[in-house]
């Protein structure tokens, strides 16, 4: 059983995420813009994401353009710039340690892997993609 989880780490030190069973959608990746990440952003705040298919579908373009929040593509191929793959690396050795082997108890470990991340770990992980000094 795959899980899929969708981030946000802000320079403003918080994390907006949720967890799905299986690959993300577009209609999910929407749905979680809509309900979660947009309503926790300033105007002022800029969405930058991946290449990932989802990323790019019609109904996340309108979400956004709706939004008026600014977005921004990551170059292909670049997960040197992306804060996100740093997390993502804390996270993943957080869960081999947990050692989880039942996938009903996954979500929870996802969770307390979560709960780790603190502010000082997201300035860092913008720090060394260059997006803040």
């Amino acid at each position: 059983m795959q899980y899929d989880d969708i981030v946000l780490c802000a320079t403003e030190w918080k994390t907006c995420h949720t967890v799905y069973c299986g690959g993300t959608t577009m209609e999910q990746f929407a749905e979680y813009l809509k309900t979660m990440l947009i309503p926790a952003l300033s105007k002022t705040d800029i969405i930058v994401m991946d290449n990932m298919r989802s990323h790019h579908a019609k109904i996340v373009k309108q979400v956004l353009d709706e939004s008026e929040i600014n977005d921004l593509y990551l170059p292909p191929y670049s997960p040197d710039l992306n804060p996100i793959e740093k997390m993502g690396s804390k996270l993943k050795a957080y869960l081999r340690k947990e050692k989880v082997r039942i996938a009903s108890e996954l979500p929870l470990a996802i969770e307390r892997a979560f709960s780790t991340v603190r502010a000082s770990d997201c300035l860092g992980w913008f720090r060394s993609c260059n997006y803040v000094q």
